[in-house]
């Protein structure tokens, strides 16, 4: 019930804590987001929702914050594109995500973009086209040459069904 009610909450907590009166929930946002906040203000929001400080603030930035963010899911395609591109290069996947993020927000410097969910996606992509699996580390010391080629066997076996 707080989430449906988390812009008015929003709204009561600056009201009672900073005399705003804001007329929307995009002023909330703005005022929120220009860092006109103060220390606490995740604990008075969580008492007013009746929920914890970290579920208040995490909600906000990783929910509700996102309805005013412009949505680049029309670029996406091109973004993975220009992804996998690079996914055989020897650059890092942060230095790979990075430069197609940074090119994609100066090319679209009109808009304002989540950009948090947007690496994720891209990071995801990359995983992805890479077949990233991490590799098994061997626990069992007591392990033959020979069980350690059966699982690497299997595992092949695994890899070629993707």
């Amino acid at each position: 019930m707080w989430k449906q009610n988390f812009g008015q909450n929003l709204m009561q907590y600056f009201s009672l804590f900073h005399q705003l009166e804001a007329a929307t929930e995009a002023e909330v946002f703005e005022f929120v987001v220009n860092s006109h906040t103060q220390l606490g203000m995740w604990t008075e929001v969580g008492r007013i929702c009746q929920e914890s400080q970290k579920k208040v603030h995490d909600f906000f930035h990783n929910t509700w914050s996102k309805q005013f963010y412009d949505s680049y899911e029309p670029d996406l395609n091109d973004l993975y594109t220009q992804t996998t591109k690079l996914v055989g290069t020897q650059k890092p996947k942060v230095v790979v995500i990075n430069q197609i993020v940074q090119k994609f927000v100066k090319a679209n410097k009109d808009k304002r973009f989540h950009i948090i969910s947007l690496r994720q996606k891209l990071n995801h992509h990359y995983d992805r086209q890479k077949g990233a699996c991490e590799p098994l580390v061997v626990k069992n010391t007591n392990q033959t040459y020979s069980d350690a080629v059966d699982i690497a066997g299997q595992l092949s076996d695994l890899m070629k069904d993707k």
